[in-house]
């Protein structure tokens, strides 16, 4: 692995004991709700005052045999709070008005940097979440357009995630958005794949399947898991995607999602998420590591990942975990 600066939380006395406990959960719920405040109270005015901030994790295409994408993830530096966690803010956000604002910086800023890095040379696509509530919005593909025309950048180098949930919606309205987003050149992802139950036909304007962490983290150990990876490896090749496997730790996972054909290597065994200004420098470390692949030769060997030789079956890959 590349380390260093990419490197990788009596029945008087009884009642007395109860009172005790009532007050201390209640301090507590009140300690909760004061924390949960700058979420509901303060996320305008962190997006209008650049408190927030992303972070990229890089994606493998081991084919290519170097880092063709990241993901970007939205962090708040709160200036009394310090860094407050995604979890805190994102869910309360899609589930308000400020979807819209938050989604719109967030575009706007990995669409910047898409063309800062290709003007260093670093060609890779930026992926960002996006929410059912978004596609609610009749002109979201106009204004994704616009962020991509202000930065200079073509749409397909952004790649937009919604989860298969939300690609569960039945909404013609949806499916008109979907469209609108594939025709101005945007890439579309089906974020958690495996988590919901979306028909081939939903799929059909997507171009990513991202398998769900929950899956590939497990499948070494749970040999359900695995069948489900490789199901879903399957299906993705059938339906003309790309897959993607995120949360990928160890090189024994690695190894196993190689075997079972996955184009897309996501997670901590790759890098942990990085600052911008790191990315230029790791794209180019990862590729000074990397063995140049064989010509007439599609499967590339990337020595600093010690990949052991993987002349086993994909059934012993899977095997491992019963």
């Amino acid at each position: 692995m590349i380390t260093g600066s990419f490197s990788r939380i009596g029945a008087s006395l009884g009642i007395s004991k109860h009172h005790r406990q009532t007050d201390r959960l209640q301090e507590r719920v009140k300690s909760i709700a004061g924390a949960a405040q700058p979420v509901s109270n303060e996320l305008a005015a962190a997006i209008a005052n650049d408190q927030l901030f992303l972070e990229y994790q890089p994606k493998l295409d081991w084919r290519l045999g170097r880092i063709t994408g990241a993901e970007a993830l939205v962090r708040w530096n709160h200036p009394t709070h310090g860094i407050i966690p995604p979890r805190r803010f994102i869910p309360p956000a899609t589930d308000s008005d400020l979807v819209r604002d938050l989604t719109d910086w967030v575009i706007s800023q990995a669409a910047a940097q898409a063309a800062s890095w290709h003007a260093e040379g670093i060609e890779i696509d930026i992926a960002v979440n996006i929410s059912a509530g978004d596609l609610d919005d009749s002109d979201f593909p106009d204004r994704m357009q616009q962020h991509c025309r202000t930065a200079s950048i073509n749409p397909s180098y952004l790649t937009l995630e919604l989860s298969e949930v939300g690609v569960m919606r039945e909404a013609q309205e949806v499916s008109d958005i979907l469209t609108r987003l594939r025709l101005k050149g945007f890439n579309l992802s089906v974020d958690d794949f495996g988590t919901g139950s979306s028909s081939h036909t939903q799929l059909q304007k997507f171009s990513e399947a991202k398998i769900d962490l929950s899956f590939v983290t497990q499948m070494m150990n749970d040999p359900g898991s695995g069948r489900v990876v490789e199901l879903l490896i399957d299906t993705a090749q059938k339906l003309g995607l790309r897959s993607v496997a995120e949360g990928v730790e160890n090189d024994e996972v690695l190894n196993c999602l190689l075997d079972l054909g996955c184009d897309k290597i996501q997670g901590f065994y790759i890098s942990r998420p990085i600052a911008a200004d790191l990315m230029s420098a790791f794209v180019h470390e990862f590729a000074s590591e990397i063995e140049p692949p064989e010509p007439e030769v599609e499967q590339v060997t990337l020595d600093y990942l010690n990949f052991a030789a993987r002349s086993e079956a994909t059934a012993l890959c899977l095997q491992a975990a019963e």
